[in-house]
């Protein structure tokens, strides 16, 4: 038997969900440790295999966290195949049952989109799972190994039924669901989906993005349905079936894969840079990036890394800190919390500057006004029931050092940038609109979510959350989530600047503008943050 672990990580939200695998006789379970990036997880061979398991929760509900435990988990194990397990809610209507397992081909993210004219116009983001998992999967459903998984659970069961395993789309999003009626007129495009949940996006974005050798596999169990009637009663019983189908399946898996898949490893560039202090500058396109790049701020040359992904960074030097830039290939949160992990583990920077426009709330900003969030939180995450969104708050704040450091910033210094910013942009895109007035400088909430917001309604139900949120965006929650998330806590500092009113006028007009007007300003801090943050960070 080979010498070299082939690690299969398997991942759920809670911790409750890998309890049944966590008792199975037929792992050698090594006791809880924690690695590196600060993840607890349980380590066990798989019996008569050379698998080893390398079992983790991302401890909630929810994409953006789900996102980041499996971009560590991915990034320090080098797993040849990730698989998340646990309970899901079945669609009513979709004839699929209570203890149902479900082992979905594709996984739609269904709360991405535009929200215009007071309605979510979907643009669902769609991953696919392993397919050659998920015709074993089919093979397996089709023998007496169900009828086994039902005979050895000692509990509640549904009354329903035999168990069976359904083969079809499930859809993700940060909603526990209690009403599938309304949600099916509103969001639903594909029809065929039968299952919902909170994570399994994620899971599966990651698997993708970092090129796992055999990618990911859903296996979930329906414990309820998404309606009003909602139950704990099964739940259980669910956990119980997608613990046990996993085990079957990674049997059948370690007899059928491919023995040259042995490992892989996560490029990681962090070989790359040697400088104590590094800075990473993140933003959701590229545009910014190119602004950031052609400015005479830096009186070096840009160099290129490229990652085993094909992920480009760009380096530069000053003072006596690296600065490494990149840029996102999608926007939303899911993208924005991968990258962010991806490139905090790699790099280990002390902080993160996130560049970009936003949208501005009308009567509090102005088109080109430049803000600096003291907080962001996540506007569309809670219970979807009777046709609307019931919020729970999930906040990140702003570093309080980093708070005070901007708070010392003088007017007059923050009003001269702001105005040379205005007047060199006549040079640099000299057919591109501008603002006629100077922008203003504003440290206040923001407000973030999968929605390209085209209608004030949404902004306002951001405001109902905190009636001091001047902004909105798609990736600065996720940003500060994953840095809060990290070992190494780095500071994160976002400077955007508004681009539009988030309402139905919005347009391209004055994107460009909003770009340059947030990197000038990055610039700006650059020197100072390099002289003076991490001087004082260095004497003490």
């Amino acid at each position: 038997m080979s010498s070299i672990k082939k690690y299969v990580v398997v991942i759920s939200a809670l911790r409750e969900e890998l309890g049944y695998l966590l008792s199975d006789a037929s792992i050698n379970w090594k006791d809880a440790q924690e690695n590196d990036s600060g993840v607890w997880y349980y380590e066990g061979l798989l019996k008569n295999t050379d698998i080893t398991i390398i079992a983790a929760s991302a401890l909630e509900m929810g994409l953006t966290t789900t996102a980041i435990v499996a971009t560590k988990l991915i990034t320090k194990f080098n797993p040849i195949l990730i698989i998340m397990i646990g309970i899901c809610a079945g669609r009513t209507g979709r004839q699929v049952r209570i203890g149902d397992i479900v082992i979905p081909y594709k996984i739609i993210h269904y709360q991405f989109g535009t929200f215009e004219r007071n309605k979510i116009n979907q643009k669902p983001l769609t991953e696919e799972t392993n397919q050659e998992l998920y015709s074993l999967a089919l093979s397996l459903a089709n023998t007496d190994i169900l009828d086994d998984i039902d005979t050895n659970f000692v509990g509640d069961k549904p009354t329903e039924g035999n168990l069976k395993c359904l083969c079809y789309p499930m859809a993700s999003a940060d909603w526990v669901v209690k009403d599938t009626t309304k949600l099916d007129e509103t969001r639903f495009q594909d029809q065929d989906v039968i299952a919902l949940d909170m994570e399994s996006y994620a899971v599966v974005r990651a698997a993708n993005t970092l090129k796992v050798p055999y990618g990911a596999m859903i296996i979930k169990s329906v414990s309820d349905y998404a309606d009003s009637e909602k139950s704990d009663r099964f739940r259980a019983y669910a956990k119980f079936t997608s613990s046990s189908f996993l085990i079957k399946l990674l049997l059948e898996f370690n007899k059928t894969r491919d023995a040259s898949v042995l490992e892989f490893s996560v490029s990681n560039p962090i070989t790359h840079i040697s400088a104590d202090s590094k800075i990473l500058i993140l933003s959701a396109q590229s545009q910014d990036i190119n602004y950031l790049m052609q400015s005479r701020f830096f009186s070096k040359e840009w160099g290129e890394i490229v990652d085993g992904n094909e992920h480009r960074y760009y380096t530069n030097t000053l003072n006596s800190a690296n600065i490494i830039a990149t840029s996102m290939s999608k926007s939303g949160l899911t993208e924005a919390a991968i990258i962010t992990t991806r490139s905090i583990e790699g790099f280990q920077p002390k902080l993160i500057i996130v560049i970009g426009t936003c949208g501005g709330r009308k009567g509090k900003v102005k088109i080109g006004d430049i803000v600096l969030p003291n907080k962001v939180f996540h506007y569309q995450y809670g219970a979807f029931r009777d046709g609307q969104i019931d919020s729970e708050l999930r906040v990140s704040y702003l570093d309080d050092r980093l708070l005070g450091f901007i708070e010392t910033l003088s007017e007059e210094r923050n009003k001269e940038v702001r105005r040379q910013i205005h007047q060199s942009f006549r040079s640099v895109a000299p057919h591109k609109r501008y603002p006629s007035t100077l922008s203003a400088l504003y440290i206040a909430p923001m407000a973030s979510a999968d929605l390209v917001v085209k209608d004030s309604i949404a902004l306002g139900t951001a405001i109902s959350l905190d009636r001091k949120v001047v902004a909105i965006d798609m990736e600065g929650y996720a940003i500060m989530r994953a840095a809060k998330h990290s070992y190494a806590h780095p500071g994160v500092l976002i400077i955007k600047a508004v681009a539009d009113y988030a309402d139905r006028n919005k347009d391209d007009t004055y994107r460009s503008y909003a770009s340059y007007a947030s990197v000038s300003f990055c610039i700006s801090l650059l020197h100072e943050v390099t002289s003076k943050l991490f001087h004082q960070s260095k004497k003490a």
